[in-house]
Parts: structure tokens; C-alpha cells; sequence
């Protein structure tokens, strides 16, 4: 639904002619003056309330230090696949989405808790947050301090050169039903690697 014009609340020029029409859309009372339309009623139509976001307060502060030095090279892989079976028996995988893995540290692992309720392994559905959550706070270095590749077409993924450590391996996955709506959802696996091993991993809701 396109967003309605905001009415200004500082005045209009004086010269500009007044000119009302009330008029009824859709149950919505709506008035028009020279153009500007002004919304007097609550929208009440469903897909019209936007969902506000849900807000978790992270008491971990981010260490931007610690973490740099878990995203230096290694000799490790972590390599795997993710995939979610649907109600009537297909399967759709990761194939085409981004891949993320985050260094393990007290402030990641939080926000695992709070989006997954779990650090070690979790699955959230999209339709779970439709207004999605705002972490408090949320550094930018928290964004870009981590490890991106993509899943190919057979939805796998692979990372090469990890250091020793633990990290989130997280990625989506989201198909279209009926109504353009979205199904799917977001998933985790802590993944811990030592001494040039290669790690499997299988990302799934259960």
C-alpha cells in the first residue's frame, strides 16, 4: 500500500485557497485539501497496521578485537548444506542465499538466544517476527566483522581457511505460497573447529 502524504504541522502559505472535500474510501474517512490528503481515521483493513519491530536489549558488549582476530586465516573448512522439508513433502534449500559465519563471542551468542532461543542450534520462521527485531545496540563492526559466501545451486556452502574457534554458521530460506506471502525461515549451527579438521554441517529445523 503506498504511503499517504504527511500533512505538514507548520502552517501552509497564506495565499493557498482552501478547498475541502470529505469523502468516504474503503471505510477509511479521508480529506483532500489542495492536494494534500490527511488520514482521520485509523486504517483497519488487514496488511494496512504495520507490525512493530520487537526490541532486545543485549547486555554483552561487542568486542570488536576478539573478534577480528577469530575471522583471521586458518587451516580449517566448515562446509555443508542447508534445507527446510515442507508440509506437503518438498524440500527447499539455501540455494542462491547468503551464508554468514559469525565468530562465537558473548554478544553474537546473545542475539543466538534471542532470535533462535538456543547458541547451539536453532530455527526462527519469518512469520515468528513480522515486524523483524532491533538489537540494542547494534554496531555497524558487528555487521561487516564476519564471513559471507553464497549457496550454489544444489544448496551448499563452503568456507575455507577458518581459524580455531567456535562460530554461528546462519543463512534463510523463504519460498512463495499463495497470496505472494513468504513461508520459511532463518537457521543456526555452532560449528567448532581445531587443527586443520573439516567440519560437516546440515542446517535444518530439526
Amino acid at each position: 500500500m503506498p504511503a499517504l502524504p504527511r500533512y505538514g504541522s507548520d502552517g501552509e502559505p497564506a495565499a493557498m485557497q482552501a478547498q475541502w472535500a470529505s469523502f468516504h474510501i474503503l471505510g477509511k474517512h479521508i480529506m483532500r485539501k489542495s492536494g494534500v490528503v490527511v488520514l482521520l481515521a485509523v486504517f483497519v483493513l488487514t496488511g494496512c497496521v504495520a507490525t512493530p519491530p520487537q526490541q532486545a536489549l543485549i547486555s554483552s558488549p561487542f568486542d570488536a578485537s576478539a573478534t577480528k582476530i577469530m575471522l583471521g586465516k586458518g587451516s580449517n573448512t566448515i562446509r555443508g548444506s542447508a534445507l527446510i522439508r515442507q508440509r506437503g513433502g518438498g524440500v527447499v534449500t539455501c540455494a542462491g542465499q547468503q551464508v554468514i559465519l559469525a565468530p562465537s563471542t558473548p554478544y553474537s551468542n546473545e542475539r543466538a538466544l534471542v532470535i533462535y532461543g538456543s547458541t547451539e542450534h536453532g530455527y526462527r520462521a519469518l512469520s515468528s517476527s513480522p515486524g523483524g527485531i532491533v538489537f540494542i545496540p547494534d554496531p555497524q563492526e558487528y555487521q561487516t566483522l564476519t564471513l559471507r559466501t553464497v549457496c550454489d545451486a544444489q544448496g551448499y556452502f563452503k568456507f575455507e581457511q577458518v581459524a580455531n574457534g567456535s562460530f554461528l554458521v546462519s543463512t534463510k530460506i523463504a519460498w512463495q505460497v499463495v497470496d505472494y506471502k513468504v513461508e520459511g525461515g532463518v537457521l543456526m549451527q555452532r560449528v567448532t573447529v581445531m587443527g586443520g579438521e573439516t567440519k560437516e554441517v546440515v542446517l535444518s529445523p530439526h
